[in-house]
């Protein structure tokens, strides 16, 4: 038997439940969009398999825990096939960008990002204080 696809108002229960800290289940129905009956049962939307999976996808557990995959279950596909952009409006590629802005993309070189906030003591030395550049 195949599964039944998440619907967009289980997404959207999902999204609530995350984004409150996986806090009720009851108030994420709620914010979704649920009738009282579902409210007051949560368990019927949160048990679905489809739900499960979906939190699976997003790397949680049922419960709200993350889940840690052991690097050597994930797998990094090739494309399946090219993308042309030149058929992308300059409206569509601004708000591409501003998306994967949104979960921290960038497009410069690993090299280049810096992952905390650092402002050095001095121009031109490191977090120690030492020069940077003089061996």
């Amino acid at each position: 038997m195949q599964m039944r696809k998440i619907t967009h108002r289980q997404k959207r229960a999902v999204k609530e439940w995350i984004d409150g800290g996986f806090g009720s289940k009851a108030d994420a129905l709620r914010k979704a969009g649920y009738s009282k009956r579902m409210i007051r049962n949560p368990e019927r939307v949160f048990n679905s398999p489809a739900v499960i999976y979906e939190l699976e996808r997003l790397g949680f557990t049922p419960y709200g825990t993350r889940i840690d995959y052991p690097v050597e279950h994930i797998q990094v596909r090739e494309p399946e096939e090219n993308f042309d952009v030149s058929e992308i409006s300059k409206e569509q590629l601004t708000t591409l960008k501003e998306r994967l802005a949104e979960i921290g993309y960038t497009d410069k070189p690993k090299e280049e990002q810096i992952d905390f906030p650092y402002t050095s003591p001095e121009p031109g030395t490191d977090a120690f204080g030492a020069k940077i550049g003089q061996g």
